[in-house]
């Protein structure tokens, strides 16, 4: 029972794929990601399954990891809805963490990153998201020790914005962004940005919980920044 009970759940359903995540005492992953556009009719199969391997049940689950946003505002609610229910019921602890912070996290961690770091001079990472058609999402962060640390508020812009954002960026930039949801992402990148490897260009299930575990965040209210602008328009 004791192995039962660190079992910890990684979550995203902000994006076209559904990710979800678990790894059990000894450290040892399992993942499932599947594009499915109706992600409630197979979110809880998915965790069932993945709970059978440990001969496991929703009640062993030691903790919850949860991706808050930004991305589909219908999907960022089936996540957080189930992680605050089993908070509520059962007093599971719950992190949340942004897909910023996941992506951040994947380049920082990785050989192409710190071999292009010891050379970079004020270096920034640069995490840009598909949000809809011609509009992304962007946040700049610094390298630090342990997790990169935001120097930026999310932001919100069109194609043609976000290239002049990105160009005027100071300092050398590593810029990683999410080729599931935009296979061409990187073309938004200025000619002097090093780019991310392709294979680490996404939110990796894993990463969901490596990455909540050391922001140890537990604020469950969702990133909507979309419906944030839409509020901010309709003000005017």
């Amino acid at each position: 029972m004791a192995k039962k009970e660190k079992i910890i759940i990684g979550l995203s359903t902000a994006g076209s794929n559904i990710k979800i995540a678990l790894k059990n005492a000894a450290g040892k992953f399992r993942i499932k990601s599947v594009k499915e556009f109706n992600q409630e009719k197979v979110f809880f199969k998915i965790i069932e399954k993945l709970l059978s391997f440990e001969k496991a049940e929703l009640k062993d689950i030691g903790g919850i990891c949860v991706v808050k946003g930004p991305g589909r505002f219908t999907g960022i609610r089936i996540s957080l809805t189930f992680a605050s229910m089993m908070k509520a019921l059962i007093g599971i602890k719950v992190f949340t963490v942004t897909a910023f912070e996941i992506l951040a996290f994947q380049a920082f961690k990785s050989l192409a990153f710190k071999k292009w770091l010891a050379k970079a001079k004020n270096p920034k990472i640069i995490v840009i998201l598909h949000a809809f058609k011609k509009e992304y999402f962007l946040q700049i962060f610094k390298p630090a020790d342990g997790l990169p640390k935001n120097l930026s508020k999310p932001e919100w812009l069109d194609e043609e914005n976000i290239k002049k954002r990105v160009a005027d960026i100071k300092g050398d930039v590593y810029l990683i962004a999410d080729t599931e949801e935009d296979e061409d992402i990187y073309r938004l990148a200025a000619k002097r940005s090093e780019k991310a490897p392709i294979k680490i260009s996404k939110i990796m299930p894993e990463s969901i919980i490596e990455t909540a575990l050391i922001k140890k965040n537990e604020d469950v209210s969702p990133l909507y920044l979309k419906p944030a602008r839409y509020e901010m328009e309709n003000r005017k």
